[in-house]
């Protein structure tokens, strides 16, 4: 898959001027509770339409449910999607007289509003009619219900997300290729049959942490990691392969957006490993980083990021003196020049496709709608910006339904 997604990538190339579509207005899907948007389509005149799934919001921390904007990782690939179907729809050869349509959802990073996003894009798809489905896909703008079929998923990016989703496109025979979900435990063809990824999974990362510890002689560690799919599915490789070549895992704990990451400081602290695997999502992260951070033990420890916040810079630069001389692990990448392009032309007043986009900026850039944005400024003038790792591969999976 991986070759050929090369040469799929060389199409968007051949486009000289894309007709990029950021300023036509989509169907907004909105829960019927009215707290949040659950998604955006356009299947207005479209031959088939692409699902996808994007983590734009986080976890609220306190309620359970989707909280703030996502700082990183979600919007851009979101966009990295919409440009890349403006890419395959605007080629003159590589799908004539057929034009595909969105249909894209906010999983917030949760199991279950993922399944249940998932769903209604399989039921809006197969025009399934589903009584527990409160978003009314089965309508569509003219009251007749004609929507062209959903041939597949892009997405989730969490493999805690991807594992009941792909279980869920098992039932339904609905392919899904996801841009970042890395476990191991989703090679299982037989389990997830209908399930792929344009990002190497788990095995090779955990390959590569162990040629560190031997290039350094490193054989004394210590594991964090988050205890979900992704966390634990990568643990269990890191901790046959260590096991293998005699490096003793001296703590390991297992952590939660609940966990008590003051006493696990302390643990820390107090064990002998000054090499610590931190295998974990960024939030999770993020909450062990600033305990440690407030202790003496802060300069302590080197540590070694997974791919899930290896390249947060936004945390590695909160917390730079804990985290000085870390070391990460991250797939190989080549940054998209025309994504870069693209995205430097969406702006608050530019970008009508996307209407997260606008409060997605006020977040980052801590500015005001109402006072101090600036709504000819785009995301890439930024000092801060730096395009995410994810972005190839939602192009590589958009390009390879195509």
């Amino acid at each position: 898959v991986f070759c050929k997604l090369q040469l799929l990538l060389l199409c968007i190339l051949t486009v000289n001027a894309t007709l990029y579509q950021y300023e036509i207005e989509p169907e907004i899907l909105t829960a019927v509770d009215g707290l949040r948007i659950s998604g955006i389509r356009n299947r207005t005149e479209k031959d088939f339409v692409l699902g996808g799934l994007f983590p734009i919001h986080i976890v609220n921390p306190s309620g359970g449910g989707c909280g703030d904007f996502r700082r990183q990782g979600g919007l851009e690939r979101m966009e990295a999607m919409l440009f890349a179907l403006d890419c395959i729809n605007d080629h003159p050869t590589l799908l004539p007289n057929i034009t595909l349509g969105f249909d894209i959802r906010d999983t917030c990073s949760i199991e279950n509003i993922g399944v249940d996003e998932a769903l209604d894009l399989i039921v809006a798809g197969k025009q399934l009619n589903i009584e527990s489905c409160q978003s009314n896909s089965i309508t569509s703008e003219n009251g007749t219900g004609d929507f062209p079929q959903t041939i597949g998923i892009v997405g989730p990016s969490l493999s805690q997300v991807s594992v009941p989703v792909a279980s869920l496109g098992r039932l339904f025979s609905m392919p899904q290729v996801s841009y970042a979900s890395t476990s191991a435990l989703l090679s299982n063809r037989d389990t997830y049959t209908y399930f792929y990824r344009t990002i190497p999974p788990d095995t090779f990362e955990v390959q590569s942490m162990i040629e560190l510890f031997l290039h350094f002689n490193w054989t004394f560690i210590s594991v964090v990691y988050s205890r979900d799919s992704y966390g634990q599915s990568g643990v269990t490789d890191l901790r046959r392969l260590a096991e293998e070549y005699e490096i003793c895992i001296d703590l390991e704990e297992g952590i939660d957006v609940n966990s008590d990451y003051q006493a696990l400081s302390e643990k820390l602290d107090r064990s002998h490993a000054a090499v610590i695997v931190l295998y974990a999502l960024q939030e999770h992260a993020e909450k062990l980083l600033q305990e440690i951070s407030n202790t003496a033990a802060r300069q302590r420890f080197t540590w070694i990021a997974s791919s899930a916040w290896a390249q947060a810079d936004n945390v590695i630069r909160r917390f730079s003196e804990t985290t000085v001389g870390m070391f990460g692990t991250v797939p190989l990448i080549n940054t998209s020049d025309e994504f870069h392009e693209y995205y430097s032309q969406l702006t608050i007043q530019s970008n009508k496709r996307n209407p997260w986009f606008s409060t997605f900026y006020a977040h980052l850039t801590n500015c005001s709608l109402d006072v101090d944005c600036d709504n000819d400024s785009n995301l890439t003038g930024l000092p801060q910006y730096q395009q995410g790792y994810a972005v190839p591969f939602v192009i590589d999976a958009v390009y390879t339904f195509a």
